[in-house]
């Protein structure tokens, strides 16, 4: 999870993991005197059930998306896999000629 939308994480600190990148949808970081420090420093119980309410959402979008995108390369796999035995159906038909 990120603190920030726009973080970068270096690429040699998730070597061997798989990596969900989980960043927030909104700004996190509340203005105050002390800059990012002022939110570091607010732990009323309001703020924190809204940060952890936007967290759950963020992850819940995030899933959501990846979700998305291993359906569909699940319905690519089947197409190839289709395609392949259509293939191999052809040249054994060829052959047999």
């Amino acid at each position: 999870m990120h603190l920030h939308p726009d973080a970068r994480v270096a690429p040699s600190a998730a070597t061997g993991l798989v990596r969900v990148d989980i960043r927030p949808s909104l700004p996190i970081i509340p203005p105050g005197p002390l800059g990012p420090l002022t939110g570091m420093m607010a732990f009323s119980p309001e703020r924190v059930g809204a940060l952890r309410a936007l967290g759950y959402r963020d992850a819940v979008a995030r899933f959501g998306e990846i979700k998305r995108v291993l359906a569909g390369r699940g319905a690519l796999a089947e197409a190839e896999s289709a395609m392949l035995s259509a293939r191999r159906r052809l040249l054994g038909e060829q052959r047999s000629l």
